[in-house]
Parts: structure tokens; sequence; C-alpha cells
């Protein structure tokens, strides 16, 4: 056959296998390999070729060592490892300092580019996942929640596109949410997609039984995911079975493997759109005048997805109601679906592409840190080696000699690190998971990727650590090393100097960041929303049973104890999507829609500044009256009173009667100004708010449940309004909480280095602190006389990481409507912070050496 294995691990074999092996040893790969393909396919196989090629990289297979010269270099690098390894037994303290420092470094750089490769894999596990494309559009004029981009599309659109344009090999409609199914003996709430025909031929899953091609045909057709056919049907044979949705009955014909868990669209049901008559309906029409589902489509290999978008262009204008539309179409890869941000109505669990980018950096940082901590001790510790140096010179070491033992024990230092980073990666990423809501692994064997990283990270982090010490001491003359003079060279200080500068710069930088970051959460939580979000339930509202009998559960509420008020809504207050053009003419921007009843003020404590509110008992109460908020009443050119009694024509040629004006709320998070907002009155709400008193939360929502099931079959799904006001700061809380984390270990890491500095100079001083001890100074002098010279670098790194730290935040706060105010003080407590730790780091080797006799320490040549 000719299948061709991965060649770069194909020539490492060649390399390091013995040449009197090789031929059977390749000879029987290969073949195996090729069995391989046949059985699992060529992804399968290449990844467990790799790990063949790893495993026999061992003792008994690998190329002996041959000729004078390379038994020579053996022995070379086996006195190297002597000497590392006694320095390190002779060194605990620095080679724990050093192990410790690097190690950290890796771990936070792992934990994070695990994460990051994880969030750019998502939907990759698709066999034809690079031909995948997916329609949104742009709505000039109709923004809502800050974006005019949307990712709905005409039903019709997939249909079009297959008759319209050859490239487009297949597409498909689809739509996905949450339904009710019903099995003989149990009713399931379940994540569904409903799709057309060629679903399955887009998505291309792994059918356990089954024809993809035929699965949904017909509106009766119905396919499970493998875990949930066992949960309705044991081990059953599922084919064939009947299962019951909104729309009626449905039978089983496929059983798919699980969506894995870095899917955009996960469900546990696909349910026939044909079974849809609202999409029926939409269908029928001559021309397109809605958005309501997502379009994904496959393109032939030589095909121009850009090309293909401008097509679309033309094609909508021709089939859409208005003639003078203004809507663009877009083609986006699926790759890019998951970090696809500010497009409402999209589709799939979302990630951050700015808080990928934002971690990336702190992972670079933080292996800086950790990178500049071995180079400052190894600088310090040079002074101790350079005896050691000048014997070796004296004896005939040439310079290339010395400096590949220093890089050799700094490569030796840093894999020792990896090696222990890595055993604390997979301890702490289930922990760091549950902080960025991921259920990720590590696979070094599979993580292609991620092996030559970590052996290029490795050798980079030991050579450009060791480079100055290594380089500065085989330059040293062994005639003045044997009589203790090294002269101006001495200690390396100013290098040391400018690179401990950088590291506190780089720590205080996420120090101050975090402290900010804090606040502005802060500020948020405080923040007065013009809305009450404590002590309130919201209860969702499923299935037609319930929503004719939303009168009757109502009463039922309010007849408890703890139940102080009840009203419907049709969103919750702080999270309104919904929403049209302020003006018939579609000038003045858009304004928000919100449906509820005559309660909603008691329930959520929002202020009438005019009018009266909506009541339905008063005969004058029709569908046209409506209540704004203050900032629709400004839009419209009226002040509070003036708006009581006028009427107007929205975007969609409703025409409103004003009969009240409420006081301005957050309908959104803070990083939106509040918008014009029109409130109505309409049947079918999708929540009822519950306004709780000061009894027993968990036994009301017993009571509630117990009054709820009698009149739905859904299961009783609520949530507490501040739980839901804080998923609005999901990703800002998640950025700050992780950022402090990686700030405590910047801010770890850096300690560990000035200890090890400290520490070291304390030693080489001790003589010095005799003498001066003896001529009457003092501990608290002593102590001083370490710490200033320190101190004064942590100054200098918190006078370029401050205004360095205010531009980053700055950037980060502008996306915020409503935000903080940086003061001088946050900066300075940062800078405070920083120097106290230094100090405390640094004066506790200071007095360690004070504090002994000076007696002992003049007997110390």
């Amino acid at each position: 056959m000719n299948n061709q294995p991965p060649k770069y691990f194909h020539r490492f074999l060649r390399w390091f296998c013995h040449p009197d092996l090789i031929k059977p040893i390749e000879g029987d790969l290969l073949e195996l390999y090729d069995e391989r393909v046949e059985e699992f396919g060529k992804v399968k196989a290449n990844q467990m070729f790799r790990k063949d090629v790893l495993l026999l990289f061992r003792k008994d297979i690998i190329k002996p060592a041959g000729g004078t010269y390379r038994l020579n270099t053996y022995g070379m690098f086996k006195n190297y490892f002597k000497v590392t390894f006694r320095n390190l037994f002779r060194q605990k303290l620095y080679a724990s300092i050093n192990i410790g420092g690097l190690c950290l470094g890796i771990v936070a750089f792992l934990l994070i580019f695990v994460y990051v490769q994880y969030e750019r894999s998502f939907d990759s596990f698709y066999p034809n996942a690079d031909s995948i494309y997916n329609v949104y559009q742009q709505q000039p004029g109709n923004q809502s929640r800050g974006t005019d981009f949307y990712g709905v599309t005409p039903a019709g659109l997939a249909r079009a596109m297959e008759q319209e344009y050859p490239e487009v090999k297949h597409a498909t409609t689809m739509h996905a949410f949450s339904t009710l199914i019903k099995s003989e003996e149990h009713h399931h709430l379940e994540p569904v997609v409903i799709g057309d025909e060629q679903f399955f031929r887009v998505f291309e899953h792994q059918f356990i039984a089954g024809d993809p091609k035929t699965a949904l045909e017909t509106k009766e057709g119905v396919v499970l995911t493998e875990s949930f056919a066992k949960k309705l049907f044991k081990e059953e044979d599922p084919i064939g079975k009947e299962i019951g949705f909104w729309a009626g009955s449905a039978y089983v014909t496929g059983i798919i493997k699980d969506p894995p868990k870095n899917a955009s669209i996960r469900f546990s049901v696909a349910l026939s759109i044909q079974a849809s008559t609202y999409y029926q309906s939409e269908l029928q029409l001559e021309k397109w005048q809605g958005n309501s589902y997502h379009t994904f489509f496959t393109l032939n290999e030589k095909a121009n997805p850009k090309a293909l978008e401008e097509k679309l262009q033309d094609l909508i204008a021709s089939r859409w109601v208005h003639e003078d539309m203004k809507n663009r179409f877009f083609v986006q890869s699926l790759s890019g679906l998951h970090l696809r941000a500010g497009v409402n109505e999209d589709i799939g669990l979302k990630g951050n592409r700015k808080q990928l980018s934002l971690f990336s950096i702190i992972a670079i940082l933080i292996l800086v840190l950790a990178s500049i901590n071995y180079m400052n001790l190894a600088i310090a510790r040079s002074i101790g080696r350079a005896k050691e140096v000048g014997l070796r010179k004296a004896i005939g070491a040439r310079k290339s000699q010395l400096i590949l033992q220093f890089l050799t024990e700094s490569v030796f230092l840093s894999v020792l690190a990896l090696l222990l980073a890595i055993g604390i990666t997979y301890l702490a990423l289930p922990i760091f998971g549950r902080l960025v809501e991921r259920q990720m692994d590590i696979n070094l064997l599979y993580e292609l990727n991620l092996i030559p990283i970590l052996f290029a990270m490795t050798v980079a982090l030991g050579l450009i650590s060791g480079s100055y010490p290594a380089l500065f001491m085989s330059s040293l003359r062994p005639v003045h090393v044997l009589k203790g003079k090294l002269g101006k060279q001495k200690s390396g200080g100013k290098l040391q100097k400018v690179l401990i500068v950088c590291q506190y710069s780089i720590s205080i930088i996420m120090l101050i960041s975090t402290l900010l970051a804090y606040q502005q959460m802060k500020y948020i939580q405080n923040k007065d929303l013009g809305i009450v979000k404590e002590q309130i339930v919201a209860v969702s509202v499923r299935g037609s049973a319930m929503n004719e009998n939303i009168d009757l559960i109502k009463q039922e509420y309010l007849s408890l104890p703890n139940v102080t008020a009840v009203t419907s809504v049709s969103s919750f207050p702080t999270d309104i999507r919904s929403s049209t053009s302020l003006n018939q003419d579609n000038t003045g921007g858009n304004i928000y829609r919100f449906y509820t009843d005559n309660n909603f003020l008691n329930v959520y404590g929002v202020k009438l500044v005019a009018g009266r509110f909506l009541d339905a008992s008063m005969p004058t109460a029709e569908e046209r009256d409506f209540v704004i908020n203050e900032t629709a009443a400004k839009e419209l050119g009226w002040t509070a009173e003036t708006a009581i009694g006028k009427e107007y024509i929205n975007g969609d040629g409703d025409r409103k009667r004003i009969i009240g004006v409420i006081a301005d709320f957050h309908m959104h998070s803070m990083h939106l100004p509040i918008a014009p907002l029109i409130i109505g009155k309409r049947d079918q709400p999708s929540y009822l708010a519950v306004k709780l008193g000061s009894g027993s939360i968990a036994q009301t929502l017993v009571s509630m449940e117990e009054a709820t099931e009698s009149y739905s079959d859904y299961p009783f799904d609520y949530q507490f309004m501040d739980e839901h006001f804080d998923q609005l700061y999901k990703e800002d809380l998640r950025q700050g909480e992780l950022l402090a984390y990686f700030t405590i270990l910047a801010m770890l890491i850096a300690g560990l280095g000035l200890f090890g500095i400290a520490a070291f100079e304390a030693v080489q001083n001790q003589k010095e602190v005799g003498i001066r001890k003896v001529l009457g100074a003092t501990v608290s002098g002593i102590v001083w006389l370490f710490g200033k010279k320190f101190l004064k670098l942590v100054s200098i790194g918190f006078f370029i990481g401050a205004p360095i730290s205010w531009f980053f935040v700055d950037g980060w706060l502008a996306d915020f409507a409503y935000r903080i105010t940086p003061s001088w003080w946050t900066f300075a407590a940062g800078g405070l912070f920083a120097v106290i730790v230094a100090f405390i780091t640094i004066s506790s080797q200071a007095m360690k050496t004070a504090l002994v006799n000076p007696v002992e320490s003049l007997k110390n040549e």
C-alpha cells in the first residue's frame, strides 16, 4: 500500500535505531501501520505509530556509542552530571528554589496551554470539519445588546443554496433548544436539535445504528445519542422504539456516539425539522421575511467561501420580502464558531478570544519570571564557583567545555523542573478545569503539538537561563581566580539588577491589574441597578398546559406563607433581548421590548415616575397601552410627564399609546448603557417571578414545585434573580479570579528568587556583618543595609509597571459603559504591598545573618 506514516517520527526512528535492528523493526512497524489504516483510519494509525516509535526509544535499541571521541564525550557528560548532582545536594536551598521557580512557571504555562488548545480544538472532531461553514448576518440599524450581528437566517436559505450554487455540497437548516422527551416510564428535559434530512451529511457523526442519509427524512424520524438511548431503553434495541415530544410521536431511526466535550452543538436527541409547523409554513412563503434558523453547509474541495459570500447577497436580495433590505450575509468556517463573539442568537457553547489572548500573555510572562529567577540565582552563585572554574582551567579545561558544563547543568535543572511540573499539572488540571468550566485532560502521547513544544521550551529555558553564568564564568582568568581576585566582573551586578527590576515590573503589573479588576467587580455588584434582585426566584414556564393555567399557578404560589408577590415576565429584566426600531422610519436607534403584568413593580421594586402602570382590571387597558422608561421618553423627545397619553408608531408599524413612565433600570450587563425600553402586556410568559419573604426558602421551593407539578409534565426549573445577574459577568469574574491566582503565583516566583539571592548574599557577607557588629552596628541597621539595595530595585520596578498596568486596565475598562475611575491609592497600595513582601523576604535572611555571633562569623574565612 502507499500509506505514508508521519515522516518526522519515521526519520527519528531511523536516526536512533541500531543498524542491525532497523530493517526488521521498520518493516514490522510499516506493515502494522497499513493494517491500522484499514481498520481505524489514517488519523488513529498516525497516533499509534507515533506512540510505538516513542516506546522503542530505549537502551537496547538505541545505537551504541562508537569511536574514541564519542566515548570520551560520554565520559565528559558523565562527569558533568556527577558535578551537577554534587552541587544539587551540597546547595539544597538554591537547587530547591531554582527547580521550584521553574516548576511553578512551567505548571502555569502548561495549564494555560492545555486550556487554549482545548478552546481552539472545538468542533475539530468532525471528519469533514475543514469543509463546514456557517451563515450569519448583519442587520444595520437593528442593534441588540451592543451588536447588529445575528446568527439566525431564513428557513429556506439552506435549500436555496443547494439549488443555486453547485459549489455547495450539502446544506442544512437546524435549530437547538431543550424540550421534554417522553418514554413509556419517564419524562426527560433534554438538549435537542431539529434538522432537515441533510443534517447528518453536514455534521458527520459516528452512527452506531441507522443510516445518516435517511435518519431524518420523515417527520417521525429521531436519532438518539448512545448514552440517552441507554437511559431510555436500558439494554433493549432502541431502533423503531417510540418516543414523545411537543409535536407528537417519533420513532428511533438511528443511534450515534455522544458528541465529545469540545462540540459546540451538543445534544441528546436529533428530531426532524419537518415536525415543525412553523418551519413548514415558512418554506411555503414566496418571499422570505424572517430569521429563525441556523444554516450550515459543506463546500466542495476547490470552492472559495469568500466568493460564495458575495453571491449570497444577490440570492438574499432576490428572495427577501422587502426590496430595500440592507442586511449583509457572511460565511464563516466551523472552526471559528466557538470563539465567535458579538453575534446575537448564535448557537453553541461560547469561548472568549480575548481571554485566551490574555491568558497566553500571562503564561509567557510567568515563564519569563521563572527564567529570570534562575538566571539571577545562577549569577549570585557564580562567585562561589569561581575557584572551581579556575582549577578546571588550570588543569587544561577549554572555555567551550566550561560553557557546555554550565549549560548542561542548567538544562538538567530545567528537565527536572519539567518532569515535576508535568506531575503537578496532571493533579491541578481538574481544579483548573472547574475554574474555567471545562472538562480537560492532558495526554502527552497524543497531544502532538505539546511534545515538541515541551522539549523546545525545556531546552530553551535551560540554555537562556544558564547562558550568562556560563559565558561569565568561562571567561575568568585562572591566575586571578585562584588568588581570589575577580576584578570588576565580580558579581555580574548590572545584569542582575536589570533582571530584578524586570521581574518586579511584571509582578506589579499583574498585581495592580488584579486590584483594579476586583474594584470594578465590586462596583458592579454594589451599584444601584434600579431594580431589586434579592429574594426573587424565576420559575420557567414550559408547555401549553402550564401556560393555560398560569393564573391558577399564580394563585397557588400566592397562597404560600413565604410568597409576597408574583408576576409573569417575558424574560429576566436584566437580560432583555427582544428589540425593534424606535421609530417607524427606522431612525433613532432601537427600543427593547418587555412583557409583564400589573404586579411587575411590586416584585422588582421599579419606581413609577409618571402616569400609571399596566392594569388589566381597568376597562381602558388595551393591547396598545404601553409603559416606557425614562431613556425612551428622552429619545422620543418627551419628558416623563409630557409622554403620558402620547401615541407613536415603532419600527414594526404598531401604534403604541403611552400610559406611564418608569425609572431607568439596568436591563443588560454594565458593558452596555441603559437603552430605551417599552413594556406591554401579553399572555404566555417565559417565567413567573416570585418575590419571597424572610421564611424558609427551601421549604417554599418544595411547595412551589408541588403546586407546579399538577399543571406541567416538565421538571420544576427555577433560578434566583441574583444568581442570574452574576451570570452576566461570569466571564469577567472568571478572568479576575484567574488573574488573581496567576498574580499570587507570579509574586511567589519573584519572592522565591529574591529569597534565594538574599540568602546567598547573606552568606557571602557573613564576615562583613561580623565586623560591623563588633564595631557597634545594630541588627536593624544591618537588616536595612541589606534591604535598601533590593528595595530600590523593587521601587524602580513599580515606577515602570504602574503606568503599564494602567494602560492595560484602562483598555479592559473601556468595554464597560459603567466603570470605576482608577485612583492613585490603588497603584500606591499595589506598590506598597510588593515592597513589604520584598522587604520581609530580604529581612528574613538578613536578620538570620545579623543574629549570628560575630566570633563565629569572623572564624569563617
